[in-house]
């Protein structure tokens, strides 16, 4: 599994969508939707809080 180094915090105000973003401008210079479909996330489960869907965005 890729692990993404630096590791960004969360934010206490930031959605879990927001914090994708963030992730993807930093780390791929990307949008969110191909950022998580690099990393096997479904976007729609990350937005829908699906537990497995964060689980795996926060390793």
């Amino acid at each position: 599994m890729t692990v993404l180094f630096p590791q960004l915090a969360f934010e206490n105000d930031e959605s879990l969508l927001g914090f994708a973003a963030r992730l993807a401008a930093f780390h791929a210079d990307n949008r969110t939707g191909p950022f998580l479909r690099d990393m096997n996330i479904k976007i729609s489960d990350l937005a829908r809080g699906q537990e497995d869907a964060i689980n795996h965005l926060a390793v």
